[in-house]
């Protein structure tokens, strides 16, 4: 199965809100982040996400914690 366009952007808009949200939050309990996301996404959907994030050196993980590690905020003037 090929994703339409409309799939593709979906993803990659879904990706980005969760990266905001853990840069927003600077760190935050993954369960305590997931019951938070499930709503509006399954488990498997949520692992894969924090994954790509954490390989691609944006999120760590430790006990169980998401920390930011990427780009800080910039302040607003």
């Amino acid at each position: 199965m090929t994703a339409t366009k409309e799939q593709v952007k979906a993803a990659l808009d879904t990706v980005r809100v969760v990266a905001d949200a853990i840069r927003q939050l600077g760190s935050v309990p993954s369960g305590t982040f997931y019951a938070n996301v499930m709503p509006h996404m399954d488990f498997a959907t949520y692992e894969k996400i924090i994954q790509t994030l954490k390989s691609c050196g944006l999120v760590t993980e430790a006990g169980h914690v998401l920390t930011w590690t990427g780009p800080k905020l910039e302040e607003k003037k």
